[in-house]
């Protein structure tokens, strides 16, 4: 049921006309820049349908010894039915019947599990598998969905999922279950961006073939086709640079009202499809930047990175490659004059086993006088990342500042500040969630200026910390509750504290702002 080869299910728009397409039609759509819009593909899943679509055109064209995207729909359909190596289109069906064949996104069941399976009636329902945040969507709301939208879970799940507990395994291209996609493009629509990737991913794919990378040139892409026994992995010397990353056992079957998915949990099977967890994700993914490790302890291997949070000082050691070896897709062509774009999304991993916290995108412009600095000569890149990193750090000594102030503030002027009380630490943390919005907002901003006029703004950034940090302190003595007989002493006591702080870790600062 649903063969996305041949059954036109994923709806788009092209100058606001909505249609239908197969599979290998919106591969011909995406090479002729004819897609405004996925209807039905939602934020937290664009990036993994785009690493999907790239991954799959990249080894369709390597295959055939193309170079182009721009190929017609016949060319693409006959690339994806000999990746199966499959008589049918099974591996492409979102709803086999026989259960020993692969059906698209979902391996063969090779026996009754062990366990009942867990049941999922909806996509959304499956894509946010055990989220504690839903990624900001309510689970179970699709209840009559469309077929692309279980296609648009099933690739998100796949290829996005952590380690989630027992029965679970976590993707192969992922280290401390975290999944990066980070990627620099010179246009944000569907089909440039898609082109662009999957011309650097033909570029790239030689140096896979080479040591001390492990792939064949001939291997698997499709690891849902062959069997997952239970123990068992497939691994790295079978497959090819570009496969496709699974990480559940997951079938659809039809319900009355269409389908719904279940997930096969054989003995609590936790062994992961891929046989890669010594690689700590670095198996060479053009979207995935590699954590070196500084300093003289340098014994660690190289991982895919990772964090708790996309902040300004983690795209800034990205951008400047400090400690990390970017991707081809973290580097733009040479051809490209104009602004870029620098994307990064990331599942966030929850606080407690078992979670996701939550869904993180951010899409930062770079001008191209700024491109020409980070994507230019090292000692010049370094310059500037030098000097961006000293711009983080006065963020970091006026966020200390603040935070004594507040402090201060709260307990109306004691001696012996109560810094571990539950009430006051809420009260801090709202007021350094608008402080990191507002320095945050600005830092890009003062350095591209920066860079654009070859010139250090550094004392410009530090009077602008120190004009957040006032307003941020002038709103929690407006907002925040303080006994009417104290109010007066704890404004004074935080502006006094603000300011001996401020005069002690930005002398020269102080010094400007002092009247004459």
């Amino acid at each position: 049921m649903i063969n996305i080869l041949q059954d036109p299910v994923f709806r788009v728009t092209d100058h606001h006309h909505p249609h239908t397409l197969t599979l290998p039609e919106v591969l011909e759509a995406l090479g002729r820049d004819a897609v405004d819009h996925f209807l039905g593909l939602q934020g937290h899943q664009q990036d993994a349908v785009h690493v999907f679509l790239s991954y799959l055109a990249a080894t369709i064209l390597a295959r055939r010894h193309e170079t182009i995207p721009r190929q017609p729909a016949d060319f693409w359909l006959s690339g994806f039915r000999a990746l199966a190596r499959r008589p049918d289109d099974d591996a492409w069906t979102l709803v086999v019947a026989n259960q020993d064949h692969p059906a698209f996104l979902q391996p063969p069941v090779l026996s009754p599990p062990a366990l009942s399976p867990e049941k999922y009636p909806t996509p959304d329902a499956l894509d946010v598998l055990n989220s504690s945040q839903n990624h900001e969507i309510k689970k179970n709301r699709a209840s009559h969905a469309y077929p692309d939208e279980w296609i648009y879970a099933l690739i998100t799940l796949q290829m996005m999922s952590p380690y989630l507990g027992q029965g679970t395994s976590a993707i192969s291209r992922m280290y401390a279950n975290q999944r990066l996609i980070v990627e620099v493009t010179d246009n944000l629509r569907y089909g440039p961006r898609w082109s662009h990737a999957v011309t650097r991913l033909l570029a790239y794919r030689p140096t896979l073939l080479r040591e001390p990378y492990l792939y064949r040139d001939d291997g698997v892409t499709l690891t849902w086709v062959p069997p997952w026994p239970v123990g068992e992995s497939l691994s790295l010397r079978e497959l090819d640079p570009f496969y496709i990353d699974i990480s559940r056992r997951i079938r659809l079957v039809a319900t009355d009202t269409g389908c719904q998915a279940l997930k096969i949990n054989p003995t609590n099977d936790n062994t992961p499809r891929i046989a890669a967890k010594t690689q700590n994700g670095n198996l060479g993914d053009a979207w995935i930047p590699v954590n070196i490790d500084p300093g003289p302890k340098n014994n660690l291997p190289h991982r895919a990175l990772s964090t708790e949070k996309v902040d300004a000082a983690f795209l800034q050691r990205i951008l400047f490659e400090r400690h990390v070896i970017l991707a081809p897709l973290q580097r733009p062509e040479r051809a490209w004059q104009e602004s870029l774009y620098f994307i990064i999304s990331l599942l966030i991993r929850g606080k407690n086993a078992g979670q996701t916290d939550g869904f993180s995108r951010t899409v930062l412009r770079i001008p191209a006088p700024a491109q020409h600095t980070i994507f230019g000569p090292v000692a010049q890149r370094d310059l500037w990342g030098d000097y961006s990193a000293r711009m983080i750090n006065d963020a970091q000594n006026m966020q200390r500042i603040l935070k004594t102030a507040l402090m201060a503030y709260l307990e109306a002027g004691p001696e012996q500040l109560q810094r571990q009380r539950q009430s006051i630490r809420k009260w801090r943390e709202r007021a350094m969630t608008q402080w990191t919005a507002q320095w945050q907002t600005q830092y890009f901003s003062h350095l591209w200026t920066a860079i654009d006029k070859n010139s250090s703004m550094r004392t410009a950034w530090q009077e602008d910390l120190a004009g957040f940090a006032v307003t941020v302190l002038n709103q929690a003595e407006r907002t925040w509750p303080t006994p009417a007989n104290r109010y007066y002493r704890s404004c004074v006591v935080a502006h006094n504290t603000f300011d001996r702080q401020l005069a002690t870790t930005f002398p020269d600062l102080t010094a400007r702002r002092r009247p004459s």
